[in-house]
């Protein structure tokens, strides 16, 4: 009979604990982004806007940490206006510390000459 009690109560501690430790979903966010720093003399411009996040971005650089919760929607606007060559441009969406989603994409051009992905790109993405 005791070592029943003993069992039932470790059983009871053991499946207890499990549900603290499943995680909730959202949590701490920012936007990374690594390219060229453009060229202001030649009139180079880099810009993100995003639905979250007001602050300035040196380059490369990282939006300020900013609240999300599972399934939010977090949209961002690059803009990448070089003097007709392309770019790469990498973005990382970081969740609590750990990259969720990395993306390429090939930006810039101006008016006259546009790069694949074009010198402005809208980007979602999704909170998991």
């Amino acid at each position: 009979m005791k070592k029943f009690l003993l069992l039932a109560s470790i059983s009871v501690l053991f499946w207890g604990c499990d549900d603290e430790t499943q995680p909730s979903g959202g949590g701490q966010a920012r936007i990374i982004v690594n390219c060229p720093i453009p060229n202001e003399a030649l009139g180079e411009v880099f810009q993100i806007t995003t639905s979250h996040s007001a602050s300035a971005l040196q380059l490369p650089g990282s939006t300020d940490l900013f609240s999300v919760t599972k399934g939010q929607n977090v949209s961002c606007v690059l803009s990448y206006v070089t003097q007709g060559t392309c770019k790469n441009v990498e973005v990382k969406f970081e969740l609590n510390g750990n990259i969720i989603e990395n993306r390429n994409y090939s930006m810039g051009g101006n008016d006259l000459s546009t790069c694949p992905d074009g010198y402005t790109k809208y980007i979602n993405f999704i909170v998991p």
